[in-house]
């Protein structure tokens, strides 16, 4: 199991931020832990399982961690319940046609209804990794596998090289020779942060970019 603590404690050994005084401080992780979770779940959504009650209209809302979905059933069964073809109104059949669809409307799941139609449905989908509810919630464990760890750590270094290049660039220390008094034309910092996260992206391509997969999302 990971927690938050570990891996705050593990990122600041990777960084060589030990001690008591640490460059990257406990909050401003926490706001690049979250960045990196958010992105991670594109790659790897964590697998959950809900069941909606639907209302007259055949209509239940998403939840609200819902990212993708892989799919229906009608609740209690293991009878899959068949997207439909062609958008939020599907053409081909009204919502009192025989064959039992679904579709995303906006934040919400639609079912076409008719007399036989199921008043609740079983949805298997990837949501948005589980975080801490602050930066002091060291104990919380993160749903992400340990072996990711290196992943999320890569996009925080990197969030934290570009937050510090901009920083300095506002200091002026980079602009040309006739404006600031010194030579330098380029942020030094500008190449590392890049590097960080081509490294982050190399792991998640490499790890989930090869599994292909149809899915659809809720508009944001």
């Amino acid at each position: 199991m990971l927690t938050w603590g570990t891996l705050l404690s593990d990122l600041w050994l990777d960084m060589g931020d030990a001690g008591d005084n640490h460059r990257l401080e406990g909050e401003r992780a926490y706001l690049y832990l979250r960045f990196a979770l958010q992105d991670y779940s594109q790659w790897n959504p964590l697998g959950q399982a809900a069941t909606l009650d639907l209302d007259d209209t055949g209509t239940a809302p998403l939840p609200d961690n819902y990212l993708r979905l892989y799919d229906v059933r009608e609740a209690g069964t293991h009878k899959i319940i068949l997207p439909a073809r062609g958008g939020s109104n599907p053409p081909g059949f009204s919502i009192t046609a025989r064959a039992l669809r679904y579709w995303i409307e906006g934040n919400n799941l639609r079912v076409n209804s008719w007399a036989n139609s199921p008043d609740r449905v079983d949805l298997h989908y990837g949501a948005y990794h589980t975080q801490p509810t602050d930066a002091a919630d060291i104990e919380f464990a993160l749903t992400l596998p340990l072996e990711d760890e290196e992943a999320i750590i890569l996009y925080m270094r990197a969030k934290f090289i570009g937050a510090t290049r901009s920083r300095t660039a506002l200091l002026d220390r980079y602009k040309p020779k006739n404006a600031a008094g010194n030579t330098r034309k380029d942020n030094p910092l500008t190449p590392e942060e890049s590097d960080l996260m081509a490294e982050y992206l190399a792991l998640m391509i490499q790890k989930y970019g090869s599994h292909g997969s149809i899915s659809l999302r809720r508009r944001r």
